[in-house]
């Protein structure tokens, strides 16, 4: 990486070049959008606006799931169903108005397991 505040995200084409009808989950640490937690949204993802066009660019990602928030979240990014991933332990605190400090909630474990169900499709079950 040239810098690593601003990872580059042009290895990605060279990995999905070699198989373009094989449909790909992506994976990251960091979500590509705003989840509305004051306190984890300026740790998104640095570099969406690079990722974005790229994955445009690849009809076989069929599904973005990222972590980081603690906190079952779904949107559209690129054209791609993006959820944030609830996780097995605690969760961060739903303050979307920013009335309270960053904290954590101990709330009901979840985990998804995302499994392609067809060439065009993704399930995930938590």
């Amino acid at each position: 990486m040239a810098n690593s505040k601003r990872p580059r995200c042009n290895g990605l084409t060279r990995r999905w070049l070699p198989s373009p009808d094989r449909p790909a989950l992506l994976f990251l640490h960091h979500p590509p959008f705003k989840a509305g937690i004051w306190h984890m949204d300026r740790q998104n993802l640095l570099n969406a606006s690079d990722l974005a066009p790229i994955v445009r660019r690849h009809p076989r990602v069929q599904l973005i799931a990222t972590g980081h928030v603690h906190r079952a979240t779904l949107t559209m990014f690129a054209g791609v169903p993006t959820t944030i991933c609830p996780a097995p332990n605690h969760a961060v605190d739903l303050d979307l108005a920013e009335l309270r400090e960053p904290s954590f909630k101990v709330e009901p474990p979840a985990f998804p397991s995302p499994h392609l169900v067809s060439r065009r499709g993704v399930s995930a079950r938590s």
